[in-house]
């Protein structure tokens, strides 16, 4: 999906097992439906990609900048709704390091069981 969201800027938005194959021959996938698919501007893309930086260095206002860069409209008369929104963003967020340490540390303890 990033290569269809960042470079190609046409991506698929109904992705499940239904919708892409793998070639026979070439081993690539194939999509098959093209019924929901949608086509990003140059600004939009690059809009989604300050927005993962922005979401990477925990910078609030990039991230709020770079949604309304999407379409994403806030109501910038009531600040604690973007406030609201980043808590909820960030509510869980770790380092991957310890997220995916975590993650093993969950998937032996359910094999012990």
């Amino acid at each position: 999906y990033a290569q269809q969201i960042f470079v190609d800027g046409f991506y698929s938005a109904d992705p499940h097992p239904g919708n892409i194959m793998v070639g026979r021959h070439t081993k690539r996938p194939v999509l098959l439906d093209f019924g929901l698919t949608k086509e990003l501007t140059e600004d939009v893309r690059m809009s989604f990609s300050r927005l993962l930086v922005a979401a990477a260095e925990k910078d609030v206002q990039g991230v709020l900048e770079s949604l309304d860069g999407v379409g994403l409209r806030l109501r910038t008369d009531v600040p604690f709704d973007g406030a609201l929104l980043m808590q909820y963003f960030f509510r869980d967020a770790k380092p991957r390091d310890e997220a995916i340490r975590e993650r093993e540390e969950r998937a032996e303890s359910s094999r012990r069981r």
